[in-house]
This record gives structure tokens, sequence and C-alpha cells, in this order.
């Protein structure tokens, strides 16, 4: 699909905005409730996604750039883990055209592995400098097919199924806080 380029800008302007909005939810969740703190999740993630579908193909600069270190970022996936309690561990199947086994995935896990892709290219970005933002746009394309799209989309199904009462124990834990 062919985009001017004002529609490109404005798809990675918008996709910019959904990544700031996700870091400041991760970075804001001490304390909070983790029905509200998931339904915020339920809202931003799916935006993430369709807009990292979007974002434009870019050439990376001939300089290889790449090659230096990437930004050091942390998220603290300690803090995911206490809002969300007894229900962090989730089971998936990696591979869901496989024969393979369920597996052991947690919340956390995911939600700060999205998080350290996203913040170390924005970064990038806010670098300011045109080589660094085509390699922020170039990771976070890049990023979602192999590793955070893996993730935001493995989340999705246990955030879906506990704000929307398929675990009634998820509920309870609300009420005793």
């Amino acid at each position: 699909m062919n985009r001017s380029p004002e529609s490109q800008r404005n798809i990675v302007e918008d996709f910019v905005d959904q990544v700031r909005k996700y870091l400041t939810l991760i970075d804001t969740i001490e304390g909070r409730a983790p029905r509200e703190f998931l339904l915020e999740c339920a809202v931003v993630l799916p935006n993430l996604y369709a807009l990292g579908m979007q974002l434009p193909d870019v050439d990376l600069p001939d300089d290889d750039p790449l090659e230096g270190k990437a930004p050091a970022v942390e998220c603290t996936m300690g803090s995911i883990m206490k809002v969300l309690a007894g229900h962090d561990v989730y089971r998936e199947v990696f591979d869901p055209f496989s024969d393979e086994e369920a597996i052991k995935g947690t919340l956390s896990d995911d939600l700060s592995e999205i998080y350290t892709d996203l913040k170390r290219s924005l970064l990038r970005y806010d670098g300011r400098e045109a080589p660094s933002r085509r390699i922020a746009i170039w990771e976070w394309k890049f990023n979602l097919q192999i590793h955070w799209g893996h993730h935001l989309v493995a989340a999705l199904h246990p955030i879906h199924c506990l704000i929307h009462d398929l675990d009634p124990d998820f509920l309870d834990s609300e009420s005793d806080e």
C-alpha cells in the first residue's frame, strides 16, 4: 500500500503517541488496581499492534549504526508481578500450527518485554536526528514481527479473560485490596 509522506508521518506520530501511553502505563503501575491496569492494557496494546502494522518501510543508513550498543532500558517485572499477584501466569501454545504442548507464560514477562523493545527504540527516536528516527522506525517494525508482537498477541488473550470475568478469582482479588 502506497501512502503519502504526510500519511506515513501521521502513522508514525500516532504510533509514537501510543508507545508513550504504554510506557507511562507501565511506569505508573505502582499501587494500581489489577483490573484497572489491565483495562488500560486492553486498549493500548491493540492500538500499538494496529499502528505498528502500518509503520512505513524505511531504509537503514549505509554506515550500519545498529552495530553500536543499544541504549540500556530496564523495566521492573516485579512491579507488574506485584499488581497482578496470583494472576500473572497463564498457559499458551507458542506455535498454534504445531502439536506442541501448552507452555506457561507470564503477563509480567510479556508486558516488560514489550516495554523494553518500545522504549529502547523511542530513546533512538527522541534523538531527533533523521538517521536515528529511521533506525527506530525500522526497529519497531522488525521487532513487532520477531519479538514484541509475539508478546503482545500472547498477552491479549489472558488479559481479555481476566477483565471479562472468565477467572472469578480475579474479581475477588479486586475486592481484597
